[in-house]
């Protein structure tokens, strides 16, 4: 992000992060990090969650062990970072839990079980993918995980919650970051 042109090109509109699955996590620890980054501490004003693993998956160890037993690849660290209880993910949310309450946050969480071996399961359970944050909106995608931020058209209703979604928050951001910049520039400021 400060390597992009179009970030300097205009210093105070504001950033929206979308984060899916453990992309959300990244995005967290993105905007703990930003705190400590002048040119980006007030920017990142929003920040999209698409079935996030907020509190862990319990999945997370069974991925892991199904990858070591195929043979395809071996397991990974980062899944392991994944299952509920983790410390990682633990971190992360106390981080971002301290800083949270001045951004616009979006949960999607998913409602269709995915297939595993013979059972099926939600990868990412609601009460995982939700923060529980006063700040923020919650709303479910009619998809599994893996399709949760795959539409197949503009007419997909998945798509058009996301994108409603984005454009409200476009708004709100707008009009709050025109009346805040109004506000510095009477002439009792």
């Amino acid at each position: 992000m400060r390597n992009s042109p179009h970030m300097s090109t205009n210093p105070e509109s504001p950033i929206i992060l979308l984060g899916y699955s453990m992309g959300g996590l990244v995005a967290k620890k993105a905007y703990v990090l930003s705190q400590y980054v002048p040119v980006f501490k007030n920017r990142i004003q929003a920040i999209f969650f698409l079935a996030t693993p907020h509190r862990g998956s319990d999945y997370a160890a069974t991925l892991n062990k199904i990858l070591a037993i195929s043979g395809l690849m071996s397991s990974r660290g980062y899944i392991t970072d994944l299952t509920t209880g983790s410390t990682s993910t633990q971190t992360i949310n106390d981080d971002f839990g301290k800083l949270a309450s001045k951004l616009l946050l979006f949960s999607f969480y998913e409602t269709q079980r995915m297939s595993i071996g013979i059972s099926t399961c939600l990868i990412v359970e609601k009460h995982s993918a939700v923060l529980g944050y006063s700040n923020e909106r919650v709303q479910y995608l009619n998809a599994k995980h893996r399709e949760i931020c795959k539409f197949h058209s503009p007419d997909d209703p998945n798509y058009n919650t996301v994108k409603n979604a984005l454009v409200s928050a476009t708004e709100d951001l707008l009009v709050t970051g025109e009346m805040y910049r109004g506000f510095l520039r009477s002439p009792q400021h």
